[in-house]
């Protein structure tokens, strides 16, 4: 474990694209932030320069830090991509510097498994009790830390045990899944290597419990497929109150709008309207929180 600085261009909003829902196991930690790359401990402090990377895995932990936070975005040309209107515009000014990351697409899959009927806050406490359980420990800073678990290790849980760190229905749901991955019924980086929408429609059809919009989300945030759209109450709302005069739109119908209008950079589009809505509205009901 050591020290080393990781470019972190200007601008960069940390603090929102660790924790505004696109990951789950991040927390603040006085100057920076605590939570696993590539499945290490690792913890990130912005410093002069750049920003200050410790992390428990082996090989290069700058190079793993720049390739998860997507340092080498061009933010200016995706802002331009995007910025068709003056609705998506102002949201792009307010949340200057988020970025999409580039998680791994296992942890990713379980995490939106877990999302559905759920908050962040929930997710964030079943993530962390599914990687005390069954996930490996591991040393860091003077504490015990714990991997997100193998699919081998979660296909052989038990449900009550799975039960246990809050899943409710969703802990059959979550094994099935690993038991899928586990026997190599699905190959998740054959799916990565797919079209879109191909993904998708795989990611929908190999697992119980993966619907469109969660498929949509591990595309999008560990996939590289920049040009998914994921649909949920926030971003529903956004764009049936600014685009459709707040006509009831159904998920598929904004999905299909928001991948036509923004193209190739959708996600990035999709995490702008999920923001801005989310900072400004009354919440929706807990079914719905991403």
């Amino acid at each position: 474990m050591g020290e080393s600085l990781a470019a972190l261009p200007a601008p960069y909003a940390l603090a929102d694209t660790l924790l505004g829902g696109q990951a789950f196991r991040w927390t603040r930690a006085r100057r920076g932030f605590e939570g696993f790359i590539g499945n290490a401990p690792a913890r990130l402090t912005p410093a002069k320069g750049g920003l200050l990377v410790e992390s428990a895995a082996d090989g290069d932990p700058v190079a793993a830090a720049e390739a998860y936070l997507r340092v080498s975005d061009n933010l200016g040309r995706i802002y331009r991509s995007i910025g068709k209107d003056a609705r998506i515009r102002g949201a792009i000014r307010s949340w200057q510097g988020l970025h999409l990351l580039s998680q791994d697409p296992w942890e990713t899959l379980i995490a939106f498994t877990a999302s559905s009927a759920s908050n962040v806050p929930k997710i964030s406490r079943s993530l962390d009790k599914i990687a005390r359980a069954f996930g490996e420990p591991a040393a860091f800073r003077g504490g015990k830390w714990h991997r997100f678990p193998t699919p081998e290790a979660l296909a052989g849980a038990d449900l009550a045990g799975l039960r246990r760190c809050e899943l409710g229905y969703r802990a059959r749901y979550i094994r099935s899944t690993a038991e899928r991955v586990a026997e190599g019924q699905v190959d998740l980086g054959a799916i990565a290597k797919m079209p879109t929408a191909e993904a998708q429609a795989a990611l929908v059809e190999a697992f119980d419990g993966t619907g469109p919009k969660v498929a949509a989300c591990v595309l999008l945030f560990s996939m590289g497929k920049d040009d998914a759209f994921p649909v949920d109450r926030w971003v529903q709302r956004s764009v049936s109150e600014w685009y459709f005069g707040g006509e009831k739109l159904t998920h598929r119908r904004c999905e299909a709008w928001g991948c036509a209008y923004f193209g190739r950079h959708a996600g990035y589009a999709q995490q702008y309207l999920f923001h801005e809505r989310r900072s400004r509205g009354r919440a929706p009901p807990a079914r719905f929180r991403r």
